[in-house]
């Protein structure tokens, strides 16, 4: 009996190493995917940086989805106090702007900012020899960090402190053509 058992063992050891070997996938074929879905984006992200998180999270909604070379335009007028950005979420004692915007400000502070991390962000897709002119704000998104405690002359305050991140992706422009439908005429019915 004991002869049998070892080679019921053997056996059974044998056929597990097989099916462990069809199982596993190759770390090749998984990581190329990865890399095809990493090639046509880049992000660049700002830590900590020193502006309102309601303004960053206003402007982050107003660029998203843009093309790159129209945000930064936009943040450039906003800086200029040219352009207001509107505001949908945090709107409360907040005056209406000319045009059909709503109610809007002019936060020149955090679109410099914001405009800072968007320029790093198309060269770093430049970098990875991306087209510039098809680049857009795939995602923008503005996060609160932590508020060190600072002590001055008039008492001790929070400073304001923001975390920004901006992906950027090329679009592949496709040339459609429509296909021209031929009619055909219909069948009659035989009744």
């Amino acid at each position: 009996m004991s002869a049998e058992s070892e080679e019921t063992k053997s056996n059974t050891a044998e056929e597990a190493k097989k099916t462990s070997a069809t199982k596993t996938v190759p770390k090749a074929a998984a990581s190329e995917s990865s890399k095809n879905m990493v090639n046509n984006t880049a992000k660049a992200s700002g830590v900590a940086l020193p502006i309102s998180s309601k303004h960053a999270i206003e402007i982050c909604r107003m660029i998203r989805g843009m093309n790159v070379s129209k945000a930064k335009t936009a943040l450039e007028e906003v800086a200029e106090i040219k352009r207001a950005v509107p505001f949908k979420r945090f709107y409360k004692n907040v005056g209406h702007r000319k045009g059909s915007i709503g109610p809007g400000r002019f936060p020149v502070n955090a679109a410099k900012h914001i405009l800072f991390v968007l320029e790093s962000a198309e060269a770093n897709a430049l970098f990875k020899g991306m087209d510039s002119s098809a680049l857009i704000i795939q995602g923008s998104v503005a996060n609160r960090a932590s508020r060190p405690i600072r002590s001055g002359r008039r008492g001790r305050g929070k400073a304001k402190r923001t975390h920004v991140e901006i992906i950027v992706a090329e679009i592949q422009q496709e040339k459609t053509v429509k296909s021209v439908k031929q009619n055909k005429p219909l069948k009659k019915k035989n009744e």
